[in-house]
């Protein structure tokens, strides 16, 4: 499912059920998106709940920061 915002587009997923939002998925024209972003706001605001709602998506973005590629 997509959602189109201000002649944006974004992928929406399942990122409300765990506290995320869909601009995450926002595509650009490089497919680049805004996942590791967003992932990072969240770990700067909140990083217990940002691992208690989403313990995948907290792991990403902390491995990613610390160079750890899996």
């Amino acid at each position: 499912m997509t959602y189109e915002r201000d002649n944006e587009v974004a992928i929406e997923d399942h990122f409300k059920d765990f506290g995320g939002d869909a601009y995450a998925g926002r595509k650009y024209p490089d497919k680049s998106t805004e996942v590791l972003t967003m992932g990072i706001e969240r770990l700067h605001a909140d990083p217990a709940l940002f691992a208690e709602q989403d313990p995948e998506y907290f792991t990403f973005v902390v491995n990613t920061l610390r160079g750890v590629v899996k």
